[in-house]
């Protein structure tokens, strides 16, 4: 009644005044939701137009990562472009200088520090190729491992520093690319999941370089096991990093953990049957 009373009593101008005011409020309204749509609009244009810029399946979050590495140097060789003297020789070191991730093995300029896919510090190009050389591998079955392992999880036979044509040259395993189950003897399809088991080869026939792809938190870019459901952070249902290949196995074995080793605790998977690290056999877990 109160407001009923003072619109009544207002005058011809003053009812002037409330409705331009009103009509002023709803066209800024309007104005700054068509300016987020197009903002919204352009970057979801951008996007697309990353993605689709590869044809191979799998390439669209390299030509992302492409386009924010141009972006970086472009930005880069504007300010060493504005500095006096010099400016050819430094711009020469940037692209001369090559980092790689030891997780995903992309590469990126110098002037990275951490990769943008997994978050982990990058190493300069010789210090990751010796890391890679470093590498060991069993004599007896031709299993590569990451660097860590000092035995073979599924022989107990100590590993040894090979070049990468030996060791592994005649090596066949038949692996689970759902949850990484390994085969036994002849096994064709995976007891975990019924999905077919398929043979690792590389192309050299030199390294072992399983195609089971590594499971990843959305919402926290966490990874975990291979088989892994969900996030032990935040209970968020992993995806498969499709673009990311292991090249050696890992020290503990793909999939569940269903082993442990008494001496250190490290937990394995069930194909593993000694510890990696020193030699124990191991027990199952209850």
């Amino acid at each position: 009644m109160l407001l009923v009373g003072l619109l009544s009593a207002l005058p011809g101008w003053g009812w002037a005044a409330l409705l331009s005011g009103v009509l002023g409020a709803l066209s800024l309204w309007w104005a700054w939701r068509l300016a987020r749509a197009r903002r919204q609009g352009a970057q979801a244009q951008e996007v697309a137009q990353a993605l689709a810029a590869s044809p191979e399946p799998g390439e669209g979050a390299r030509a992302t990562g492409e386009v924010a590495w141009r972006s970086v140097s472009e930005g880069v060789r504007g300010e060493v472009a504005t500095t006096e003297g010099h400016s050819g020789e430094l711009l020469v070191g940037l692209a001369s200088e090559v980092r790689v991730c030891p997780g995903c093995q992309r590469t990126f300029p110098a002037i990275f520090e951490r990769c943008p896919y997994d978050g982990q510090a990058l190493e300069r190009g010789e210090a990751s190729a010796e890391r890679a050389r470093g590498r060991c591998s069993c004599a007896r079955c031709g299993r590569r491992y990451e660097a860590g392992a000092a035995y073979c999880p599924v022989d107990g036979l100590a590993l040894s520093r090979l070049p990468a044509s030996r060791g592994s040259v005649n090596a066949r395993f038949r692996v689970c690319r759902t949850c990484g189950y390994e085969a036994h003897g002849e096994e064709q399809t995976c007891p975990e999941d019924g999905h077919p088991l398929v043979p690792l080869e590389s192309p050299e026939r030199a390294e072992i370089a399983p195609t089971v792809p590594l499971m990843r938190c959305r919402r926290c870019g966490r990874y975990g096991q291979a088989g892994q459901v969900r996030c032990e952070v935040d209970d968020t249902l992993m995806m498969p990093e499709l673009n990311v290949r292991l090249t050696a196995f890992p020290p503990t074995g793909f999939g569940v953990r269903r082993k442990v080793c008494t001496r250190c605790g490290v937990q394995y998977s069930g194909r593993c049957e000694f510890c990696s690290y020193d030699g124990e056999p191991l027990v199952g877990m209850n």
